[in-house]
């Protein structure tokens, strides 16, 4: 056996034996969280969703992310 199939093997077996203590529970943050978090930080939201909308890389990349909507409010949305 050469020593990549050994350490394949290796990994499976340990992963077979020791589970995670731990789970990791995630969930989507809503844009109203991000405010909070924001706020809480002291940090200017607009002044970050305005950086957002002006560089169309990022903007896309966020989008590519799934995290576009966590920053920029539905235009519905904007009116609350």
């Amino acid at each position: 056996m050469d020593s990549l199939s050994i350490n394949q093997k290796s990994i499976k077996l340990k992963t077979l034996l020791f589970k995670p203590k731990r789970t990791l529970n995630e969930v989507p943050s809503t844009s109203d969280e991000l405010e909070d978090v924001y706020r809480k930080l002291q940090f200017d939201m607009e002044e970050e969703r305005q950086s957002i909308l002006d560089d169309p890389v990022i903007a896309q990349e966020m989008k590519d992310q799934g995290i576009y909507n966590m920053f920029i409010k539905e235009e519905g949305d904007k009116q609350k």
